[in-house]
């Protein structure tokens, strides 16, 4: 509820990554594809599925492309930081994820989405010590780095699976 004076104290933290990724990332990402499976009945359950490891694979290939990135914008380099930015900003677009329980106000979910984008913001400068004038190209960067993967890795499972596939169809 006060992201500007938890980050410093998360960026103090010594829980492993293994467990925060097993025992927060993974019940939170899996969130919004299980409200997907209830609320609309056009999606199948290997879109489902998919979504969810695509989702827990997009957060560590976020953490890879922070971790990079950031020493070029003047902060540190550290996969545990750039893990912890990831995984605990991402809290508020998986918790939105439960808006897919209702298809007609699932778009609300980018309300999430845009506090998640604020709490990167905010834990950038705690966690990997990007200087606050750098912040924000720092944060459009890693989002247009990101989206390029993702859309990427989106034409491969794509074209692998096929979309009838995907949708259980």
């Amino acid at each position: 509820m006060t992201p500007k004076t938890e980050w410093p104290i998360i960026a103090r933290e010594t829980i492993r990554t293994g467990d925060v990724f097993t025992s927060y990332v993974m019940p939170l990402a899996a969130i919004g594809p299980v409200a997907m499976l209830i609320g609309s009945p056009i999606f199948g359950i290997g879109f489902v599925i998919l979504s969810y490891v695509a989702g827990l694979a997009g957060v560590l290939i976020m953490t890879f492309i922070v971790e990079q990135l950031s020493p070029k914008f003047g902060g540190e380099q550290s996969r545990t930081a750039a893990f912890r930015l990831i995984a605990y900003s991402g809290t508020a677009g998986w918790l939105a994820g439960i808006f897919n329980l209702v298809s007609s106000i699932s778009f609300l979910a980018i309300l999430g989405s845009l506090y998640s984008i604020y709490l990167f913001y905010l834990g950038c400068g705690p966690m990997l010590k990007i200087p606050q004038d750098k912040r924000v190209v720092f944060m459009v960067v890693v989002a247009i780095v990101g989206i390029a993967i993702s859309m990427v890795i989106g034409v491969i499972v794509g074209s692998i699976l096929g979309v009838g596939s995907l949708m259980g169809v």
